[in-house]
């Protein structure tokens, strides 16, 4: 693990590392910050004193008064430092890891800051000021590291933070400083009888913040003077010069064992009186614990101000603050409107007057939020960003209204899925018992069967009560297509028996005419009677072979459907006609009419599966529109996390349009959806970049395409396809909906019209 850089100099230039900062609180898992940041002269031990922060809130020193560790541990194990006169910092560095703790009954998460060497040549003072501005600005505790003593010139570092506290208490009429806590450490303190190590620093920096001298510059004057008007605590600490280490070392080797003495004691006491939780002091701004949002914007607005390296203007500080403050407010109220609607609403299917109600509710838990932040600004200002609160909120709300919408198809299909499943095993299970059990023992097992099945629907369909009319219906169609089946498959062991009895018969009246028990007469009559009886039953096992041969494509779709159904009858007619064809001449006539009325007995069946494969079709094209509908919304929603963090520069979209199509190809097999998917989010995209523009006048922040792929890689935006989406449905309609790609995607944008 490394420190990550949020700010960095370069060429003399101050540039602002907002992926970073946002990776780094991207994760917080509470409200409030700690946040200790170390500023002062380069090659004074900052990294080296920060190391020891990290070790006290890694291992508890608060509850654990080993925290300093065995004495063969390395001192550098965390932030680099090194001896010599290089700074190893360059710019503004956080430790990644965010340490929780408990004050007060509330979490707090807390953060350590690292901050390039001051005063060196590469710095001018501007950047210097700058720096510390930055620094300030971020942090909870300031901590102002000094060398043997605290000199007036150094505290002029101090100007633009102070400049913008006191007028921004005068601007805002603030009750609160705008800064919470300043501690001047001071090391190799050489005067410990005149103040004595630790807190003696107190008294120490009220001595020297009163000082005056007449050739000290009217800055530091100023300077002192304003220190306590912007700080809420002002202490000091001082540290005793480390005792010599034998021998050379280099940083990497130096170990606790090399750390003794006082300076060991003061290092453990000053650990202590920052970091215990009883110590720590909250972020805040304007009186406010300050969100990790409010933290970006904020840092933002300011790091806009100084890219020249010039000091801005304080009155330009201050509009950017409100600026910021408006930003955080939008950002927190839109969040909470989505978090209280998604409460609200949890897994169910609400009915649009449901959801109506739970979109009320929320934009007003949203309007509390946006209210207790949305405090600087002129009233009309802040109207316009409550107007845009409310637009974005009335936005997502129409997306959540057709994200249920399609969450209710998509599990209306799962119930109906479930209801073929279980019809399918109910009928294999009958099949089985077709020829090996009576009659009655059939309509037994029928009933038995028929239970279970409808028990093992009703178990899958718990939870689903909200679709209670669409429920009803499947498992009313699904009882009527049992009873259906053991209709007929009673039909068909009826006419299984009376081919048994015909077969009895036939052989008994063979038996009889071999010993001439009958006149010739009455054998043709009796002959005659048996081959009607066979007609009928080959007529009607025809019928029952057909409607077998067709139940496969009842819930599936077929392009070729009345041609394969027109083979499928030739093979019926073909199979009565080799039935039929040693009846006699004389039932020739009887025959052409049992026949034609099996012909038109399996044209009827074939017309209502013509019909429902059609009705198949047009399901499955809206299922599949439905499924591209809900994919391209769930990247709408990912353009719309984006805006709602940033300003997004040129080529910040198509990061995430990138990213998004590799998934499509990832994950969707057939070209003509594929094509389709990728047309409908380069529309959303154009459509973002458009809202992008409107809103600029309300964003702090400002993110190019490496801060967009850094938000993509932390998770900041994500990059999913929803799972209630039947994508397998996009392999299903491919055989053939309709033939080509073009005509295949006019045909679902034909549907997604239609639905709209």
């Amino acid at each position: 693990m490394a420190a990550k850089a949020i700010a960095e100099i370069t060429d003399g230039k101050f540039k602002l590392n907002i992926g970073n900062l946002t990776a780094v609180l991207h994760n917080l898992k509470c409200q409030d910050l700690a946040i200790v940041s170390m500023a002062g002269a380069h090659r004074t031990g900052k990294s080296f004193m920060l190391n020891f922060f990290l070790r006290y809130l890694r291992n508890k020193g608060w509850e654990n008064k080993n925290w300093f560790g065995p004495e063969d541990m390395k001192i550098q194990d965390d932030f680099e430092w090194r001896n010599g006169s290089t700074p190893q910092t360059l710019g503004i560095f956080v430790w990644p890891e965010i340490f929780y703790v408990e004050k007060d009954g509330k979490q707090v998460g807390v953060l350590i800051v690292n901050t390039q060497g001051l005063f060196d040549d590469r710095s001018s003072p501007d950047t210097n000021i700058n720096i510390m501005a930055i620094s300030t600005l971020l942090s909870s505790h300031q901590i102002l590291n000094f060398l043997r003593n605290v000199r007036g010139t150094d505290l002029e570092h101090l100007q633009l933070a102070l400049e913008y506290a006191l007028a921004a208490s005068h601007k805002f009429q603030m009750k609160d400083k705008s800064f919470q806590k300043l501690t001047f450490l001071v090391r190799d303190w050489p005067l410990p009888r005149e103040h004595e190590f630790g807190h003696g620093g107190d008294a120490y920096v009220n001595q020297v913040l009163k000082e005056t001298d007449s050739n000290q510059p009217e800055s530091v004057t100023q300077v002192k003077k304003s220190i306590y008007q912007g700080f809420e605590h002002v202490n000091g600490f001082l540290m005793s010069k480390p005792r010599p280490i034998n021998g050379w070392k280099s940083s990497r080797d130096i170990r606790n064992s090399d750390i003794t003495g006082k300076f060991r004691d003061h290092i453990i006491t000053l650990a202590d009186s920052i970091l215990n939780p009883k110590n720590l002091v909250v972020k805040k701004m304007f009186g406010q614990p300050i969100s990790a949002n409010g933290l970006i914007n904020l840092i933002s607005e300011f790091s806009n101000w100084i890219q020249s390296g010039k000091q801005p203007k304080i009155e330009t500080c201050l509009e950017g603050t409100i600026k910021a403050n408006n930003a955080t407010a939008l950002q927190d109220a839109v969040t909470k409107y989505r978090c209280s609607l998604k409460e609200l609403i949890g897994s169910s299917f609400p009915s649009e007057e449901e959801l109506h109600g739970h979109h009320k509710n929320a934009l007003r838990e949203a309007e509390k939020v946006f209210r207790s932040m949305a405090r600087l600004g002129s009233e009309s200002k802040n109207e316009n960003v409550w107007n845009r609160v409310k637009e974005e909120c009335e936005m997502y709300n129409e997306d959540m209204e057709e994200e249920f919408r399609l969450r209710k198809v998509a599990k209306i299909q799962e119930l109906r899925k479930k209801s073929e499943e279980v019809e399918k095993e109910y009928e294999y299970k009958m099949n089985k018992l077709l020829t090996n059990v009576s009659l009655k023992i059939l309509e037994v097992k029928h009933m038995q069967y028929y239970h279970e099945a409808l028990h093992e629907y009703e178990r899958y369909a718990i939870g689903s009560e909200a679709l209670a009319q669409d429920g009803d219906y499947i498992i009313e169609q699904l009882k009527t297509r049992m009873r259906a089946f053991f209709k007929q498959l009673k039909q068909q062991r009826e006419i299984l028996e009376n081919k048994k009895q015909i077969a009895k018969e036939k052989e008994q009246f063979e038996m009889q005419k071999a010993a001439r028990d009958y006149s010739n007469d009455q054998q043709q009559k009796m002959a005659k009677e048996l081959s009607i009886k066979s007609l009928q039953i080959s007529k009607e096992m025809g019928r029952n072979d057909f409607i077998q041969k067709m139940k496969p494509y009842e819930n599936t779709y077929e392009e070729n459907f009345p041609t394969i159904c027109r083979g499928k009858m030739l093979e019926v007619l073909e199979e009565f006609d080799e039935e039929t064809k040693d009846l006699g001449d004389s039932l020739e006539e009887k025959i052409l009419e049992a026949r034609i009325d099996l012909e038109k007995t399996i044209q009827e069946v074939l017309n209502r599966g013509i019909q429902r494969n059609n009705e198949n079709n047009e399901l499955n094209g809206t299922r599949v529109g439905d499924a591209v509908q809900a994919i391209v919304l769930k990247y709408r929603g990912a353009l719309n996390e984006l805006m709602l963090k940033a300003y997004v520069k040129t080529g910040g979209f198509e990061v995430v349009e990138q990213r998004y199509i590799e998934e499509i190809d990832a994950q969707v097999g057939n070209e003509a959806i594929k094509e389709l998917i990728k047309e409908e989010i380069r529309k959303e995209t154009e459509k973002a970049k458009s809202k992008n523009e409107k809103d600029k006048d309300y964003k702090s922040v400002t993110a190019d395409e490496n801060t967009v792929a850094n938000y993509l890689a932390i998770g900041v935006i994500t990059i999913t396809f929803p799972v209630w989406v039947p994508l397998g449905l996009i392999g299903l309609v491919v055989a053939g909906v309709v033939s080509g790609v073009v005509k295949l995607k006019d045909f679902i944008k034909k549907k997604m019209r239609s639905r709209k």
